[in-house]
This record gives structure tokens, sequence and C-alpha cells, in this order.
């Protein structure tokens, strides 16, 4: 899947968060070259984050399930893990 500038902004406007990026293309940069164990605590302070700004865990998950069509089988088994730490 291309993560690309008008997806970040489409999954941000999911969000509630007035279609500004909740995470910049930058930041995605960032992260790629992150183990899954760093990204297993990146992706928890989000979670945290977006909590503390009112948007709950459901509909978190709810965003995330969204893409999914677009991913293949391998990028599907691992949004699942991301839904699963989102949701503990």
């Amino acid at each position: 899947m291309n993560v690309n500038d008008k997806l970040i902004r489409d999954i941000a406007g999911q969000l509630g968060l007035g279609g500004s990026p909740a995470i910049s293309p930058k930041e995605i940069q960032r992260l790629e070259g992150k183990s899954d164990a760093e990204l297993e605590r990146e992706i928890i302070n989000l979670r945290e984050q977006l909590k503390a700004k009112g948007i709950p865990p459901q509909k978190q998950v709810a965003m995330l399930r969204s893409i999914m069509p677009m991913m293949d089988a391998k990028q599907k088994a691992r949004l699942n893990k991301i839904i699963g730490l989102i949701e503990r």
C-alpha cells in the first residue's frame, strides 16, 4: 500500500482531526526503519495521544479497518496486530 499525503489527510479526517495529518510523511519515513517492537511502542503512544484528544479506541479501529481493502495479506496481518494493540 502506498501511503501518500492524501491518504494521511483522509485518515486524519476520519479520526476527526480536521483533515490535517495526525502523522506527517516525514514522521512516516522516521518510522519505516524501526523494528516491530519499536513500532509497537509507537502505536501504544499514538493510541494514548488519540484517546487523550477524545478519539476512542473504537473509532481508531474503525478507521484502520476502513483501509484494509487496499492491503495485501501480509499488510492485513500486520494491521490486525496493530488493531489488537489498540483494543488492549
